[in-house]
């Protein structure tokens, strides 16, 4: 039973990692593609 606790624990912390990546990932990519539009 620890070892199964431990890897749902892994596993959230993974997933809040994966999610907190891709929201920055997308803020990231917003703030270059506005930069983008102004140099046009």
């Amino acid at each position: 039973m620890i070892l199964a606790s431990q890897t749902m624990c892994l596993y959230g912390f993974l997933k809040q990692y994966i999610f907190q990546s891709a929201c920055l990932l997308r803020i990231s990519f917003y703030k270059l593609r506005k930069n983008a539009f102004k140099s046009l």
